[in-house]
Formats: structure tokens, C-alpha cells, sequence
């Protein structure tokens, strides 16, 4: 995250996570490999909702090139192994 005002944003929104689950869906859905990583770190890294571990298991088992290229597979792996809890 290279935006100077990224970090406080990001500390704002990961405790509101699972109220944004179709939104941060979307954005896993998408060609940005960044951008899904830093969801992924910032937002989404300790979720317990169901449908979110979904797409992040999909990340984890069957990346796009995107998701290999920017490591986002690696990050869906470790929070699915509980890596940050």
C-alpha cells in the first residue's frame, strides 16, 4: 500500500469486514493481483464468513495469473492455515 492515507483507511475498514463481504467479493473477483493482496492483508485476513472463505479458497486452490504473479495465493493460503490468528 503505497498511499500515504492507506494505513488509517485500512485500520478503519478491517474491523467493518464482514459487513462488506459482497464488496471485497467483487474485488476478488477482479484481474488486480495488488489490490486483492492488500484486501487480502488489510481487510479480509481474519474473516470467519463463509462465502469470503469461499472465494479465498478458490484464490488458494486455483489462482488466476494475477493471484500467482502478485502472491495473492500465497496470502489465501496462510489465512486459510490460520497463519494471522
Amino acid at each position: 500500500m503505497n498511499w500515504p492515507i492507506a494505513r488509517p483507511i485500512a485500520d478503519i475498514l478491517e474491523p467493518l469486514a464482514d459487513r462488506m463481504i459482497p464488496e471485497i467479493i467483487k474485488i476478488l473477483k477482479t484481474n488486480d493481483g495488488m489490490w486483492k493482496y492488500w484486501i487480502l492483508i488489510n481487510i479480509a485476513r481474519n474473516t470467519n464468513n463463509p462465502l469470503l472463505l469461499s472465494e479465498i479458497e478458490r484464490i488458494a486452490k486455483s489462482p488466476s495469473r494475477d493471484e500467482i504473479e502478485d502472491e495473492v495465493n500465497l496470502e489465501a493460503i496462510a489465512i486459510l492455515n490460520g497463519d494471522y490468528k
